[in-house]
């Protein structure tokens, strides 16, 4: 059974669906993409739209629980890059997005549509498809079925 989606859109009225929209659609026009944040989701879930369509390259995912700004900050970094030309590909590591540490893509099914998952190695060093990764990591790894409005 698909559990309901906590975000923006899913339980909001008309008028709310409609601003939203109306808020997208500019991002999508000044900036190329928008970040959709579904913060109370499990896991957490961060990801864009519009890449696909402007950029030539899969949105991006990130499914950890992180504080909004935070995940924000992340995520625009890695599109700064993907609007400069950039190319993320799967298992590709980026050592430009967290200080000391790498971050590993892995092309993972978001409500979907294919994506690139950004995933937040522990303190070690290690990522969550990895044996030896601290399990509060490995959330990353799930895929939630959702019945979303906005996918």
């Amino acid at each position: 059974m698909k559990k309901k989606c906590k975000c923006d859109y899913c339980g909001a009225s008309p008028e709310k669906i409609k601003a939203l929209e109306s808020q997208e659609d500019k991002w999508l026009k000044t900036d190329g993409f928008y970040i959709h944040l579904v913060i109370d989701a499990d896991p957490a879930n961060a990801h864009t739209h519009g890449l696909v369509e402007n950029f030539n390259h899969l949105d991006i995912q990130i499914a950890y629980p992180l504080p909004a700004k935070l995940m924000m900050i992340l995520m625009h970094t890695i599109v700064d890059k993907i609007k400069a030309g950039d190319k993320i590909k799967d298992g590709d590591l980026l050592d430009y997005v967290l200080d000391n540490y790498n971050v590993k893509a892995i092309q993972m099914t978001e409500m979907g549509r294919p994506v690139m998952r950004i995933l937040l190695p522990d303190v070690t060093g290690k990522f969550p498809d990895e044996e030896e990764c601290d399990p509060k990591y490995k959330i990353q790894m799930k895929s939630e079925d959702l019945t979303c409005l906005k996918n």
